[in-house]
């Protein structure tokens, strides 16, 4: 997060802390700690390699990665 005044650096990580409430956390409900920071490094992994983005053609960054490798 940036400092007061910058939205449009605070705007990306609201978006992201957005997701994760609703996709993560709502559902999740993690009840010890343990399970909370457990549940939060599967969601970052899955978040980071293998969610389907559309500005990288619908591809996930691990077959983005793959492909763009292939090609040179």
């Amino acid at each position: 997060m940036s400092r007061k005044g910058t939205c449009l650096d605070t705007a990306v990580m609201e978006g992201f802390f957005s997701h994760l409430k609703e996709e993560w956390f709502r559902i999740q409900q993690p009840e010890t700690i343990e399970q909370f920071h457990a549940g939060l490094t599967e969601y970052m992994q899955w978040w980071n390699t293998t969610r389907i983005q559309k500005r990288l053609g619908y591809l996930s960054p691990d077959e983005c990665r793959a492909h763009t490798t292939a090609i040179t």
